[in-house]
């Protein structure tokens, strides 16, 4: 066991390939426990289809992994041809497992379920795949192999109509997604948007590194990327469905920056410990502490320095109303002040929650939300909410708000309801 896991590992394209096959396969477990939970608080059959499709992406992530180890050379011609076989079934499938996910997506009916014709294409294509591939010759006629990364599959004659099918699943699978961001709501367009730049970079991917250059070149050596680049695609998409709020790239990359900056700051000096002689291990064991009792420290230092070098200033608008929540503790008219210049608005104010009138306000806020932004409270209302609607709704429509903030304030501390921060829907954000 141990000398095959050897040969898996063997190189570089490979231990990759391995490792985010395994996270993809985490990834899979995670979300469909939040489905089995219903966490998300929607109709669970919506999410099954994303389920099915980053799993059939680990497969094929896998299956791909054994052409870049020395398993191929392990193993005789006819475990790569299975293999190969494998590949194109679980591409297929993943493919399709997409299109089935964009399908509910947009589905009008209350069981989100899918038209007639979608329903044929998806069954019709799913058993094409699975028998033209199973059938010996049709698709992959044999594979040669040389080394690690290095072979040749001879295709069958049907294979260029089987490949052909995936360029148009993803089209459609695109379309789906563009009428979806057509949607008369800003955080349904938003999500359409990143789902969307998911499958044309999985599109664009696929199309070059598993068709045009095998076919042109004869060059299998890139076929790798396009299984590893689809991580990304499963990674915009899952963001898109667990988020219901997002940042600008900017911020974004000033945590991610940051994050990466203050690990690989502790990290190096762990990696030089662990050539150490017979000290290794205590000298490694301290620099844990180290780590554990600066860590948070450090980062605080790094995030500082890339701050001012992504916004030329101390502190960022996001930083900055967070830190308001604890204003509203001792003053709530200079909190108000305060958030109106940092959203640059004039007319956000106070005002009291009545438990009889904003019982569904008061519900959403002890789910732990702090700030409703109109957006998000109208998406969620159409995707997640079945009853008390039009209640809920009011109490944005009238006054016009943009956004709703639970304020925790002296008068919190006597048991007294909690304050909502309102700010007026005329005001420039």
């Amino acid at each position: 066991m141990h000398e095959i896991l050897g040969y898996a590992l063997s190189h570089t394209p490979a231990l990759i390939m391995y490792l985010i096959g395994t996270g993809v396969l985490i990834w899979t477990v995670y979300m469909s426990y939040k489905m089995a939970e219903n966490q998300f608080g929607v109709d669970q059959s919506v999410y099954l289809p994303y389920c099915l499709y980053t799993f059939f992406i680990a497969c094929w992530i896998f299956a791909n992994a054994y052409f870049q180890s020395d398993l191929l050379t392990y193993y005789d011609s006819d475990v790569a041809w299975y293999m190969a076989i494998g590949a194109n079934i679980f591409c297929a499938f993943a493919i399709l497992s997409a299109y089935w996910f964009s399908c509910k997506l947009i589905s009008k009916s209350k069981s989100r379920k899918i038209s007639r014709l979608q329903l044929v294409l998806l069954v019709g294509l799913s058993l094409h795949s699975l028998i033209v591939n199973i059938i010996p010759g049709m698709t992959v006629i044999s594979v040669e192999t040389r080394a690690a990364g290095e072979f040749l599959i001879r295709f069958g004659d049907y294979n260029t109509v089987f490949f052909l099918t995936a360029p148009f699943i993803i089209c459609l699978t695109f379309i789906n997604f563009l009428r979806a961001w057509k949607s008369e709501l800003r955080l349904t367009q938003l999500k359409s948007g990143y789902m969307m730049g998911g499958v044309i970079l999985f599109m664009v991917s696929t199309l070059i590194v598993m068709i045009f250059i095998p076919y042109f070149f004869d060059d299998f050596s890139l076929v790798w990327v396009a299984p590893t680049l689809s991580v990304f695609e499963m990674t915009l998409i899952g963001y898109a469905l667990l988020c219901n709020r997002f940042y600008s790239g900017r911020y974004i990359t000033l945590v991610g920056v940051s994050s990466l900056t203050n690990i690989a700051i502790f990290l190096a000096p762990a990696l030089i410990i662990t050539d150490f002689g017979g000290h290794q291990n205590i000298a490694l064991l301290c620099w844990i502490v180290i780590t554990g009792l600066f860590y948070q420290k450090l980062f605080k230092k790094v995030y500082w320095f890339f701050n001012q070098f992504l916004y030329g200033k101390a502190g960022n608008s996001i930083d900055q109303l967070v830190s308001l929540e604890s204003e509203f503790r001792f003053s709530c008219d200079d909190a108000v002040d305060k958030l109106n210049q940092t959203l640059g608005v004039k007319r956000g104010y106070i005002r009291k929650v009545l438990a009889d009138k904003d019982a569904l306000l008061l519900d959403f806020f002890a789910k732990g939300e702090r700030i409703i932004i109109k957006e998000e409270l109208e998406y969620i209302l159409d995707n997640h909410m079945a009853v008390g609607t039009r209640l809920l709704r009011s109490s944005v429509s009238s006054p016009p708000t943009t956004c709703l903030w639970s304020c925790p304030s002296l008068e919190a501390a006597k048991r007294l309801p909690t304050s909502i921060l309102r700010v007026s829907l005329n005001s420039t954000l």
